[in-house]
C-alpha cells in the first residue's frame, strides 16, 4: 500500500501552484505580453481574425503579399487580414477557461496546469520505477525536482505563456505510452499500488481495445502539445522509437506496425487545430506562422504620408517581417553554448544525479529509447533555431527530472549495499561535501538564469545523501 505519508506529500506538491498563484503576488499575473488573451477572446468570439479601427487604416494601404507585425509582434497583417502569429492550441485552452469560468480565471490556468503536470511526472515515476521497493517515493522525487529545477516552469506560470500546457501534454502523451507498452510490474509492487494509482498505473495490463485507446490517446496528447508550441510535437519521434522497441514490436511486426500507424493518426489530429489556423491564415497549413522573426524597418514607406502616422507609432510598432527559422548551419555554434547552459544552469550536483540514474536506468528501454533521446533531440533541434532561447527546453525537464529521480534511486541501493560495512559510506559523504563545495564555485564562472539556484541544489543533494543513509533494500529489475 503506498504510504499515507507519500500520499500526503503529493497532495501538498500539487496544491503548491495554485495556492502560491493565488495568494502570493505577481506582476506578471493579469500581463498578456505575447498577446494569446486577446486570441483567447477572438476564439471565445468564434474567429480567429482581429478587427480594430485603427488597423483598418493600415489593412487598405498596406503592400499586398507583405507581412507586417503589428501590436508589439504579437499579430500579424497580410492581405488584410489581422491574425495572431503565436499557435492557436494554448490561447483554445484559455477560450475554454473564459467561457466556463470568465475572464479572470485565464490569469490562473497555468498554475493548475504546473499542478497536472507534477502529478503526471508522479505517474510516470510510479510506472518507471515499477520494480523498485520505495517506488513511489522516488517518483514523488522525480516531481519534486521537477518543482525545484524548473524555475522557469513557475516564471512561464506566472504569465499566460504556453510553455507549461505544451510540456503538460507531452507528459500525458508519455504516460499514456508507458502505461500501455511498459512490462508488467511485479506482483509486490501491485500489492503497493491501490485506489486511482492502481486504475492509472501499470498494475494492470489494458485489453486489446484498452490498448488501442492509450496509443491514440498518446499520440493526441503528443500532436496537441505540437498545436500550443509545434516544436514539441517532435517528441513523437522518441515516442515511435520506444513503441518500436518494445518486445512486441519483434514478436509480431503487423500488431506494431498498426500501434504505430494509430499513434500517428493521433498525433496528426492533434496537431488538427494549427494546421487549420496555418490554413485559414496563410494559405498553408505546414506553414507555421509563429515562426516569422522580425526585421526592424518601419513600414513609414508601406503606409503612406496621408496616414495617421504618429498616432499609430504611440499605440503600436509596425515593422516589415522577415522570415526566418530553423537552420542546421546554426548547430555548430549554438550547441556548446546550449550544452554549457544546462550543465551550469543545473549544477555539478544535479548533473551528477542526472548521470548516476542515467547509468543505473539504461537496462530501461524507456531510458534508452524515450527520456534521453527526448532530451538530446530538444538540446540538438533549439540549438538549430535562429534565437536560441534557454526556455525552450522546458520541455525536456520532466525528463531530466525521472532520470535524476533514479540517480536518488541508485544512490539509496548503493547505501543499502553498504549497509554492513558503515565505514564504506565515508567516500559517499566525502563526494557529496565536495560537489557541495564546487557547486556555487563553477556555477559563479557561468552565471545564467534559470535552473537551480545554489541554496536549493545543495539542499537537494544533502536531501540524496540522506535518504542513502536509510537501510532499504532495492529490489533488481526482473
Amino acid at each position: 500500500m503506498d504510504s499515507k505519508v507519500n500520499i500526503l506529500l503529493l497532495i501538498f506538491l500539487l496544491l503548491l501552484p495554485p495556492v502560491l498563484g493565488w495568494f502570493g503576488y505577481y506582476l506578471s499575473v493579469g500581463s498578456d505580453q505575447y498577446e494569446v488573451i486577446r486570441f483567447a477572446e477572438d476564439l471565445a468570439r468564434g474567429t480567429i481574425f482581429r478587427s480594430h479601427p485603427l488597423f483598418d487604416l493600415v489593412k487598405d494601404r498596406a503592400v499586398p503579399g507583405r507581412l507586417y507585425n503589428i501590436h508589439y509582434g504579437g499579430y500579424l497583417l497580410k492581405d488584410g487580414k489581422i491574425y495572431c502569429k503565436y499557435a492557436i492550441g494554448y490561447p483554445l485552452l484559455l477560450a475554454i477557461a473564459l467561457e466556463i469560468f470568465g475572464f479572470p480565471s485565464v490569469f490562473f490556468v497555468n498554475f493548475f496546469v504546473l499542478s497536472l503536470l507534477l502529478l503526471f511526472v508522479y505517474l510516470i515515476g510510479r510506472i518507471y520505477f515499477r520494480d523498485e521497493t520505495q517506488s513511489s517515493a522516488i517518483a514523488l522525487s522525480a516531481a519534486l525536482l521537477l518543482f525545484l529545477l524548473g524555475r522557469q516552469l513557475w516564471d512561464l506560470s506566472v504569465t499566460p505563456h504556453g510553455d507549461v500546457a505544451s510540456v503538460l501534454f507531452a507528459v500525458v502523451g508519455a504516460f499514456c505510452l508507458l502505461r500501455t507498452l511498459s512490462s508488467v510490474p511485479s506482483a509486490a509492487s501491485q500489492k503497493r499500488t491501490t485506489g486511482i494509482l492502481r486504475a492509472l498505473s501499470s498494475a494492470s495490463r489494458p485489453s486489446a481495445a484498452g490498448r488501442l485507446s492509450w496509443i491514440f490517446a498518446a499520440g493526441f496528447s503528443v500532436g496537441f502539445a505540437g498545436s500550443i508550441r509545434p516544436p514539441s510535437a517532435l517528441l513523437a519521434l522518441p515516442a515511435a522509437l520506444y513503441l518500436l522497441s518494445r518486445g512486441e514490436a519483434r514478436k509480431r511486426p503487423l500488431s506494431a506496425a498498426v500501434l504505430l500507424l494509430l499513434f500517428a493518426v493521433g498525433v496528426l489530429l492533434g496537431l488538427l487545430p494549427v494546421f487549420a489556423q496555418n490554413y485559414l491564415t496563410g494559405g498553408n497549413a505546414l506553414r507555421f506562422t509563429q515562426f516569422h522573426e522580425v526585421h526592424l524597418e518601419t513600414v513609414r514607406s508601406a503606409v503612406g504620408a496621408a496616414s495617421p502616422a504618429s498616432l499609430l507609432k504611440r499605440i503600436a510598432d509596425i515593422f516589415l517581417v522577415r522570415t526566418h527559422g530553423w537552420g542546421i548551419g546554426n548547430i555548430h555554434a549554438a550547441l556548446p553554448a546550449m550544452s554549457l547552459h544546462v550543465f551550469f544552469a543545473f549544477g555539478p550536483l544535479f548533473s551528477a544525479l542526472f548521470l548516476l540514474g542515467l547509468a543505473a536506468g539504461w537496462r530501461r528501454a524507456e531510458t534508452r529509447c524515450l527520456f534521453l533521446p527526448a532530451v538530446l533531440l530538444f538540446l540538438l533541434f533549439y540549438s538549430g533555431w535562429v534565437r536560441p532561447l534557454e526556455r525552450y527546453l522546458v520541455i525536456a525537464y520532466p525528463f531530466v527530472s525521472l532520470v535524476a529521480a533514479g540517480g536518488v534511486a541508485r544512490l539509496v541501493s548503493l547505501s543499502a549495499g553498504l549497509g554492513a560495512a558503515p565505514r564504506a559510506r565515508v567516500p559517499l559523504a566525502l563526494l557529496g561535501a565536495g560537489l557541495a563545495v564546487a557547486d556555487p564555485i563553477l556555477r559563479s564562472l557561468y552565471p545564467r538564469e534559470g535552473g537551480l539556484p545554489n541554496w536549493q541544489n545543495q539542499v537537494l543533494f544533502a536531501a540524496a545523501i540522506l535518504a542513502a543513509g536509510v537501510d532499504r533494500h532495492v529490489a533488481p529489475e526482473s
